[in-house]
């Protein structure tokens, strides 16, 4: 059986890996775009770099949204383990 601590490894490479394809994606539509921009499908292109820069931002966002729960989900670990009580 595994235990907690497995699990959220697992996740946690899971979600690198799902980060690490978006921006492979990302760029390869962005680097298809740019190769076409100098052939006559310029509109084509256009849409392949802005997909393509819109993926690579929701990778970065993404990751670091991660990292931003991840400190938070310890800070919470930390005061509930000492009994301290958080006010917003």
């Amino acid at each position: 059986m595994k235990t907690d601590s497995s699990n959220e490894a697992i996740s946690n490479k899971t979600e690198k890996l799902v980060n690490a394809l978006i921006i492979f994606i990302g760029i390869a539509l962005v680097a298809v775009g740019v190769a076409l921009i100098f052939s006559e499908h310029e509109i084509i292109a256009t849409i392949l770099i802005s997909i393509g820069a819109s993926l690579i931002a929701s990778a970065v966002i993404m990751y670091l949204t991660s990292i931003y729960l991840s400190r938070h989900s310890k800070g919470v670990e930390i005061s509930e383990y000492w009994g301290l009580s958080q006010h917003l």
